[in-house]
C-alpha cells in the first residue's frame, strides 16, 4: 500500500507538471504571437520605407538579406500581389514563372491596396505583408500586379532558457512529490497496518488487543471503533461465561435436590412422602421456569416470536396484573397497589406481553421491597409510562447499567429467597424493545428502586 500511494502521489505530480507545462506553453505561444505581430508591424513600416527609397528596383531583392539580418526576422522576401488576391514569389531570371505562396481575401486585398500592413497567420508563423512603390526589373509583364514586402516570424520555437528552466523545475517537483508521497504514504499505511494486525488478533480470539493510533482524523476514529468493538466483544465474552456459569448453577441446584430426594424415596429413608413430593415439585417448577425463560430469551434473540399489537387501556391491564400477584405480595407482607390518573390511558402494544413485563417487574420488586410496591401509570407526550416502585435498599450505582443483563449478580442481595429464574429483567428489556419501547432502572427519591417502562401511546 505504501508503494502504491507513493506512486500515486508521483503520478499526480507528473500529471500536474504536464498540465501546467501545456498551459504555460499555450500562454507563451499566445504572448509570443501578440509580440510578434507588434514587431512585424513596426518592422514592415521601416523596411517598406527603406525599399521605397531604393531607386534601383533590381537591388531591392539583393538588399533584403542584409535588411533581414539587421532586423533578425525568419522570413523576408519581395512578392507579387495579383488583382485576384494571389501572392507569388518573383521568379529569378532563370525561372519561367512565379511560384504561388498564398491568396488574400477581399478585406486583406483592400488593406493591401491602401498601403497598410496586412496581418497573416500562416500555421506556426506570424507574418505581415505591405505594398511598396518600387519596380522590380524581372517583374512579369501583363496583368494588374503590385509589389509587396513579406516578412514572417516563427513563434513555435521554445526558448532554450525556458526549456532548461521547465526541465529543472519539473525534476525538482518530482523529487519533492516523491519525498512527500513516501512520507505521507508511510504515515497513512502504518496505522492501517496496525489496525489490520489488531483485527487479525481479535479474530484469532485475543480480545485484549488494542490499537494505539494518535490524532483525530478518520483513521484514528477507525482505530477507536476497533478498540470499542474489541472491548464490547471482551465484555460480551465475560457476560457469556458468567451467564453459562449462572445457568449451570441454577440448573444444578434443583437437579441435585430432585436427585437427592428421589434416592431417599428409593432407599425408603423418607418418612413424610407428601412433604418430600412437594419439595421435589417445587424444585421441578423452578427448573421448568428457568428452562422456559431460557427458551423465551432464545426466541427473542432469534426474532422468532410474534407481537400482536393492539390498542388497550393500560390502566386496566395494570390493575389485572396487580390483582393476579396480590396473593404473593400478601404472603410476603408487602402492600401492592396501582396509582393512575382518572380515566383510561390507551397504549399501542401487545396486551399479553405488556402484562408479562409488569409481572416480571413486580416479581423482581417483591424480592427487595420492605413493605410496599406501587405501580404508577401515566402519559408523557406520545409515550405511556409504567413505573414499578419499591421501598427496598435500592440499586447500587455500579449495578444500574447492568440490571437488565442476563443473570447479572448485583451487589445487594434480595431480601427474600429467589424462586424465579433470574432472567425476568432481561426478558423485560427484550419485550419492551420489540414493542418500540424502552425500560430503565433508577433510584426512588424516597428510597428504594424504580423500574420505568415506556411504550407508544395512542394519538
Amino acid at each position: 500500500m505504501q508503494r502504491r500511494l507513493t506512486l500515486a502521489f508521483v503520478g499526480l505530480a507528473m500529471a500536474a507538471i504536464v498540465l501546467v507545462g501545456i498551459g504555460v506553453l499555450l500562454m507563451t505561444q499566445v504572448g509570443a504571437r501578440s509580440d510578434a505581430r507588434g514587431r512585424i508591424a513596426n518592422q514592415l513600416d521601416t523596411i517598406v520605407e527603406l525599399a521605397n527609397q531604393n531607386t534601383d528596383g533590381n537591388d531591392v531583392p539583393r538588399s533584403l538579406g542584409r535588411i533581414g539580418a539587421a532586423f533578425e526576422v525568419d522570413e523576408l522576401q519581395v512578392v507579387l500581389v495579383f488583382a485576384d488576391g494571389r501572392v507569388t514569389s518573383i521568379p529569378d531570371r532563370g525561372e519561367q514563372s512565379d511560384r504561388a505562396l498564398f491568396s488574400l481575401d477581399s478585406e486583406q486585398q483592400e488593406t493591401f491596396a491602401s498601403g497598410d500592413p496586412v496581418e497573416l497567420a500562416r500555421g506556426r508563423e506570424v507574418a505581415g505583408l505591405q505594398r511598396v512603390d518600387v519596380e522590380i526589373g524581372n517583374r512579369p509583364r501583363g496583368g494588374n500586379t503590385s509589389i509587396g514586402i513579406l516578412i514572417g516570424e516563427n513563434v513555435s520555437r521554445i526558448p532554450r532558457e525556458a526549456t532548461a528552466f521547465f526541465a529543472a523545475s519539473g525534476a525538482a517537483v518530482l523529487l519533492l512529490a516523491l519525498g512527500a508521497g513516501w512520507f505521507l504514504a508511510r504515515r497513512m499505511s502504518e496505522p492501517i497496518r496496525s489496525i489490520e494486525e489488531a483485527t487479525t488478533a481479535i479474530a484469532a480470539g485475543d480480545l485484549s488487543t488494542r490499537v494505539h493510533v494518535s490524532g483525530r482524523d478518520e483513521i484514528a476514529q477507525l482505530a477507536d471503533s476497533v478498540n470499542a468493538m474489541a472491548a464490547d466483544l471482551d465484555r460480551s465474552r465475560a457476560l457469556e461465561q458468567q451467564f453459562l456459569l449462572s445457568v449451570s448453577h441454577d440448573l444444578r441446584t434443583p437437579l441435585t435436590a430432585i436427585g437427592g430426594y428421589a434416592e431417599a424415596l428409593i432407599d425408603g429413608a423418607v418418612t413424610d412422602a407428601p412433604a418430600t413430593g412437594s419439595i421435589i415439585a417445587s424444585h421441578a417448577d423452578r427448573l421448568n421456569r428457568l428452562v422456559t425463560d431460557l427458551l423465551q430469551l432464545a426466541r427473542l434473540d432469534a426474532n422468532s416470536f410474534s407481537i400482536d399489537t393492539s390498542t388497550f387501556d393500560i390502566v386496566r391491564a395494570a390493575e389485572e396484573t396487580v390483582d393476579g400477584l396480590a396473593p404473593s405480595a400478601e404472603r410476603a407482607g408487602v402492600s401492592l397497589e396501582v396509582q393512575s390518573p382518572p380515566g383510561s390511558i390507551e397504549v399501542i402494544a401487545d396486551r399479553q406481553r405488556t402484562a408479562q413485563i409488569m409481572a416480571n417487574l413486580i416479581e423482581n420488586a417483591l424480592k427487595f421491597a420492605e413493605s410496599a410496591i406501587v405501580v404508577t401509570v401515566g402519559r408523557s407526550g406520545e409515550r405511556v409510562t409504567i413505573a414499578v416502585i419499591d421501598d427496598g435498599p435500592g440499586i447500587d450505582d455500579a449495578d444500574l447499567p447492568h440490571v437488565f443483563e442476563r443473570l447479572y449478580v448485583a451487589k445487594l442481595q434480595p431480601k427474600r429467597a429467589e424462586t424465579s429464574s433470574g432472567l425476568g429483567l432481561a426478558i423485560v428489556r427484550e419485550l419492551a424493545r420489540a414493542m418500540n419501547g424502552s425500560v430503565t432502572a433508577g433510584h426512588n427519591p424516597s428510597g428504594g428502586a424504580i423500574m420505568t417502562v415506556e411504550l407508544p401511546a395512542v394519538g
